[in-house]
């Protein structure tokens, strides 16, 4: 009798300047067996993007270092992180963002502060059946 392998788990980089968001997040995240990767910066974000070629990104807009639409920005431009979904998880959406957002291709989505486990899972569930 073969032995059935499990597939292995989706990685997911979040990137939240909150550190209860962060710690929230990487608990619901590994509960429903994700590898997860957590950072408060911006720059770093885009560094463990091309070191750990995750399958999904959850980016906060506002960071201390850079805006969240830079950093998607910069993954967007290039070709080794281009092709990584992202979540914007927010708890504002400027008239700006809002703006650029329809101008710009990429695979992205937007989720709106406070969620629940519930929607989070529902929507990583989702970004990551595209692929």
């Amino acid at each position: 009798m073969k032995k059935m392998v499990d597939a292995p788990s989706k990685k997911i980089l979040v990137v939240d300047d909150e550190i209860k968001i962060l710690t929230s997040l990487d608990n619901i995240l590994k509960c429903a067996h994700y590898d997860v990767v957590c950072t408060t910066e911006g720059k770093e974000a885009i560094r463990l993007a091309k070191d750990i070629n995750p399958d999904l990104i959850i980016l906060d807009l506002k960071l201390p270092d850079m805006r969240g639409e830079d950093v998607f920005d910069a993954l967007s431009e290039d070709p080794s992180t281009n092709r990584i979904p992202i979540i914007f998880l927010t708890g504002t959406i400027s008239k700006q963002f809002a703006e650029n957002s329809r101008k710009k291709t990429g695979n992205y989505c937007l989720l709106a502060k406070p969620t629940t486990t519930e929607e989070v899972l529902e929507t990583v569930r989702k970004v990551l059946s595209k692929q």
